[in-house]
């Protein structure tokens, strides 16, 4: 008799590991770690988002408002060494990152999602920083902020501002078998790598080769939601983004007070690429060629855009250049745009 009740509690006792297993794909990040500062539960949250994107099983992180400075190496994410310049927060398989909590939340849909948490570049707290943004970009800083390479499934990013990136060295950093520029893409950096972003504030981020904001290359198909990309500089091409022979999904996005400081594309600069750009904004951006978007030999669509008070020394607005040509659907053009289309002979307008 006893032999049997023993055989009949084991599967339960497993059940009940199991169900305990599960319970820690969510980890949770608070600025200042609590309790056993494992990322079990709000109250036992962890400071190092890094440890618990990592933490084996994460399928979600929930990370409370505050910032995060990244202080593990994008080429060995085991090693904590805060003011490496190589330091960056790096996306994994099917881990989606949620940021702007309060930090009591049970259920995604309580969060306010008018609440970013800050991913800051500024490693050595030296930046001249206003409400959590690096205006200022001074001493120790990460060269990228986010990075995301090779295959990352269901990936996300959601809910964050991404600041005080400074891509400035000619380094290549091997991750994984790819090659990461540390002259580019100073906000975050995609490498034949397909994540969706969300909901985020680019801002103030700063590289001395192409995207300064953030930089999207080879056969990537990111795609971007709801986010802004703000003041951005690069002294290269493509100041907020740059998108290098990938297809990516732009939607709802803004992209204003960014520079391309010796090049093209002040707000977006496309190469050889495919994708669509729909209900977006692109104003206020400042280029050599194409303040606001620049294109080369790269077939993609602009739906309900507005394209409008963008400068440059030539070709203000739009430089579409090569083929195949962009694409223009119910855009609306104004300011130096509207006088520049007659001088993109490559330039379809529908």
């Amino acid at each position: 008799m006893k032999k049997k009740l023993l055989t009949f509690l084991l599967p339960f006792c497993l059940d009940i590991s199991s169900s305990d297993a599960f319970s820690q794909a969510r980890r949770f990040v608070k600025p200042s770690s609590s309790g056993e500062a494992d990322g079990s539960s709000w109250e036992n949250a962890s400071d190092d988002l890094q440890a618990m994107i990592d933490a084996e099983g994460t399928e979600e992180v929930w990370v409370a408002s505050g910032t995060y400075r990244p202080v593990r190496p994008l080429d060995n994410t085991t090693l904590y060494q805060p003011l490496n310049r190589k330091n960056a927060f790096v996306m994994r398989p099917n881990v989606r990152i949620y940021g702007g909590f309060a930090g009591t939340e049970t259920t995604l849909d309580a969060r306010n999602a008018g609440t970013r948490s800050t991913l800051s570049g500024d490693m050595g707290i030296d930046d001249f920083v206003v409400d959590g943004v690096s205006k200022t970009i001074r001493g120790t800083n990460s060269y990228h902020v986010v990075v995301s390479v090779n295959d990352v499934g269901s990936a996300l990013l959601d809910g964050f501002i991404i600041t005080g990136g400074n891509a400035d060295s000619d380094a290549i950093i091997n991750v994984d078998g790819w090659n990461v520029r540390s002259s580019e893409g100073g906000g975050f950096y995609v490498g034949q790598s397909s994540p969706t972003l969300s909901n985020l504030v680019v801002r103030n981020n700063h590289s001395t080769g192409l995207g300064a904001g953030g930089s999207v290359y080879w056969y990537s198909q990111a795609n971007i939601t709801r986010s802004s990309f703000l003041d951005n500089t690069t002294e290269s091409s493509g100041g907020g983004l740059s998108i290098s022979d990938s297809e990516v999904t732009l939607t709802h996005c803004e992209f204003k007070g960014n520079t391309a400081v010796r090049d093209n594309g002040g707000g977006i600069a496309v190469w050889s690429s495919l994708g669509k750009i729909s209900n977006t904004l692109i104003t206020g951006n400042t280029a050599s060629n194409g303040g606001g978007m620049y294109f080369y030999r790269s077939s993609t669509e602009v739906v309900n855009t507005t394209i409008s008070g963008n400068t440059g020394l030539g070709r203000a607005g739009i430089y579409s250049f090569g083929e195949p040509v962009a694409r223009f659907k119910t855009a609306s053009f104004g300011g130096t745009a509207t006088m520049r289309l007659a001088a993109c002979p490559n330039l379809r307008t529908h």
